[in-house]
Order: C-alpha cells, then sequence, then structure tokens
C-alpha cells in the first residue's frame, strides 16, 4: 500500500510542477478512490483535498460522481467499524 500512495504522490507532484491541473486533479480524485478502498488513515483529508481542486475545474464532470462514491464508501466503512461519528462528519 505505501508503495502505491508513493506513486500517487510522485505523480500528483510532478502534475503540479507541469502545470496539468486537469490530471493532477485527476490523480487526486482516483488517490482518494483508493485511499477510501485500502481504509488509509489519510483518506478522509485526501478526499476533502480532491474535492478542493476539483471545484476549480467544473469540467471534470466525472470527479463529483467518484467523489460521492468515495465518500459513501468510507460511510460504510465507517458504520461497519462502529465509528458513527465520521458517518456524520462525512
Amino acid at each position: 500500500m505505501e508503495l502505491g500512495a508513493n506513486r500517487y504522490k510522485e505523480a500528483i507532484t510532478f502534475l503540479r510542477r507541469s502545470k496539468n491541473a486537469v490530471l493532477e486533479s485527476l490523480a487526486r480524485v482516483y488517490f482518494a478512490q483508493e485511499a477510501a478502498r485500502a481504509e488509509l488513515p489519510e483518506a478522509a483529508q485526501l478526499l476533502a483535498e480532491a474535492r478542493d481542486i476539483c471545484k476549480q475545474l467544473p469540467s471534470l464532470t466525472e470527479a463529483p460522481i467518484i467523489l460521492e462514491r468515495v465518500e459513501r464508501w468510507m460511510q460504510v466503512v465507517a458504520h461497519r467499524n462502529g465509528q458513527m461519528s465520521l458517518v456524520k462528519a462525512l
């Protein structure tokens, strides 16, 4: 998992330096999705960052759909683990 997270971070850094906002945003979206699936502790933060950057690019019509699925996935996992406060926070 750590290797995959590092690869996403490297890609995001490269895309930011390349000033490729569209691909950087998509990388953040998919990183948030994979972090949620892997139940990484930083998944909620990654979701928030992906949402923030995607607000600047309304042309990314698929991003809100994927991010909504990420949020639902996190809610299901939180509910399954008995963390109702996280369900309400998202």
